[in-house]
């Protein structure tokens, strides 16, 4: 008996052992939210990566509401994952860190693997996070058993399909090691031709012949969004920047009109699955709704829309800064078709051509009658020489002196400016 007891503590030492998190002893990077500066991003980031399997880079600003609301996203993600790091950048006070990465708004999330740093553009949710992180983790192309279940979130996946030969699976793993950070994808092995495969939750595959390396490339990239997609904060950036697209926008309030909001989307998941075997219209469009009340302001952009006329829909050419709307009230897939052939009048959207209100409509206006507008300042000018005339007259009479230059430089080192920030971001400030 005398030896049982060292026995059991050393046994029971080893099994609380086991059951820390793996995360706390690989890396002392992992398991908590780390706070990331000019001064030690290279070094953590170097140090880390034996390590560190990836990291997920936030720039934020400390009066962003939505950088506020994302933090405790991150200290709950740093607990459930051992496969990401988490670090955080204040971009205000690391303006050099966040003019290198092009930093615009707030919130910004990269992730850094292999020493290479690329932009993040999924969900901010923790469970969608987190599916990331193993996703990166694993091999960019995995096995498939069922198609109906291989998609997790509200993304597509891209499933090779078939008896492909040895070509065809390389080209298909190099696309998939190429958009890992985007999508999910797959080999389905199986009898028949190859075929390449786009899958999404609650649609139908759909499955063209995969016929060489050109043509996999042409699919996955022309087809990397779902039938019908809801336009948010998170998604925005990535749908109006598909080169080539026109996007068929509804507006709806799904609150207040849950019957009209259905019919609208129905109609536009079904004529974005049609369109997908029409030789006119593919390729051409993609279909996303927004929530009218919620981005009101996104849409008050397209004046000639009425807000009071939810649900509506029209095209929007965020390439050509332009929209245009259904006035004949035609069903929707001949409103594209006229859209497509020019039928249809281009509206100008103002604030995609640069426009602004307020002081900043009068400096688009300054910089545009230059250098005539300069005359508008001479009395100013003169104003504010015989007043400084003034000052100096009377600083001379008095013996005192103005402060120096390298007082007023220095306060202004203290404040740097933010960077550039989004509309969104700025409503938060």
């Amino acid at each position: 008996m005398a030896n049982f007891f060292p026995f059991g503590l050393l046994s029971l030492s080893l099994s609380l052992l086991l059951l820390l998190p793996f995360s706390n002893a690989a890396s002392p990077f992992l398991g908590k939210v780390n706070v990331l500066t000019q001064s030690n991003f290279d070094a953590v980031l170097s140090q880390s990566e034996d390590d560190v399997p990836m990291w997920l880079l936030d720039f934020y600003a400390p009066w962003c509401g939505h950088c506020k609301r994302l933090a405790p996203v991150l200290e709950e993600l740093v607990l459930e994952t051992d496969k990401m790091a988490v670090g955080t950048i204040d971009a205000t006070s690391n303006r050099k860190l966040a003019d290198k990465f092009k930093v615009k708004g707030f919130p910004t999330l990269f992730f850094h693997r292999n020493g290479v740093t690329e932009p993040y553009k999924g969900s901010r949710s923790k469970g969608a996070l987190v599916d990331f992180a193993e996703r990166m983790a694993g091999p960019p192309v995995a096995e498939v058993e069922s198609m109906g279940t291989f998609v997790k979130g509200r993304g597509v996946a891209f499933v090779l399909k078939g008896g492909a030969g040895e070509d065809l699976e390389a080209e298909f793993f190099k696309v998939a090691s190429e958009m890992q950070h985007e999508e999910q994808f797959g080999r389905f092995k199986g009898k028949g031709s190859p075929e390449i495969c786009l899958v999404e939750q609650s649609e139908e595959p759909y499955c063209v012949p995969a016929v060489d390396k050109k043509q996999i490339q042409g699919f996955v990239k022309g087809n990397n969004y779902n039938v019908v997609t809801e336009l948010s904060a998170e998604t925005f950036s990535k749908m109006v920047n598909i080169p080539d697209i026109k996007l068929v926008v509804g507006v709806v309030k799904p609150g207040s009109d849950n019957d009209g909001t259905t019919k609208v989307i129905g109609e536009m998941r079904a004529l974005g699955r049609s369109i997908r075997q029409d030789a006119d219209l593919q390729g051409k469009f993609a279909f996303v709704y927004i929530d009218g009340e919620r981005y009101a302001d996104w849409v008050k952009g397209f004046d000639k829309i009425d807000m009071d006329g939810l649900p509506t829909v029209f095209v929007f050419d965020n390439k050509g800064g332009s929209y245009f709307l259904n006035g004949e009230n035609w069903p929707l897939v001949q409103f594209l078709k006229s859209v497509d052939s020019g039928a249809v009048e281009k509206i100008k959207y103002d604030k995609a051509s640069g426009k602004s209100s307020g002081f900043g409509a009068l400096y688009d206006l300054f910089m545009e009658n230059m250098p005539w507008s300069l005359l508008v300042l001479l009395p100013f000018a003169a104003l504010i020489g015989l007043l400084i005339a003034v000052i100096f007259e009377d600083v001379g009479e008095s013996g005192e002196s103005p402060p120096s230059a390298d007082a007023s430089a220095a306060k202004t080192e203290d404040a740097p400016a933010a960077p550039e920030q989004t509309d969104e971001s700025k409503k938060d400030k």
